[in-house]
């Protein structure tokens, strides 16, 4: 079993792209799902090897994984995330009979792409949204005064994810 971690990139250029393309103050909660398009790499923490890319818009792939892990927290054995195409990074999550392993699937590549002992899933994702909230704010400081991206914020606060 891997315990994975979760990292994401924006270019510069996107950055560049969606302040040229978007009043960030205003943006809606559709309108966010579309900022900030990069890639989110999840590796294996012990060897940093990457088992996963996915190339999205990092907002809304943060919010696919809230609801992988809203899903799997509700007592739901098996759930998905997908991109906003619909067509791409594709994965599904299931828990074991016990409920003390997940394993992510690719879709698409039809591989396994780990297997890891809940808690290690769950502390993992709610770090990364700690963090990737945190760095999308420096890079996108326009975003703390959007009334949209402050719902956002209150979704994936670690505070609120106590179901256990």
């Amino acid at each position: 079993m891997e315990s994975p971690t979760f990292s994401f990139r924006v270019t510069p250029k996107q950055i560049e792209l969606d302040r040229l393309q978007q009043d960030l103050l205003r943006v809606s909660e559709s309108e966010l799902n579309w900022i900030a398009e990069g890639s989110i790499q999840i590796k294996c923490q012990s060897t940093q090897q990457v088992l996963a890319t996915i190339n999205d818009s990092v907002i809304y792939y943060l919010e696919q994984l809230a609801c992988v892990l809203f899903t799997l927290e509700c007592g739901h054995d098996k759930t998905f995330s997908v991109s906003g195409d619909y067509f791409n990074n594709s994965f599904q999550y299931t828990m074991n009979h016990d409920r003390t392993q997940v394993t992510m699937y690719d879709v698409i590549e039809k591989r396994i792409v780990f297997t890891a002992a809940y808690d290690d899933f769950r502390n993992s994702l709610l770090m990364f949204f700690r963090s990737a909230l945190r760095k999308i704010k420096e890079i996108y400081p326009e975003l703390r005064r959007n009334i949209a991206f402050q719902k956002y914020e209150k979704i994936f606060d670690s505070k609120n994810w106590n179901y256990r």
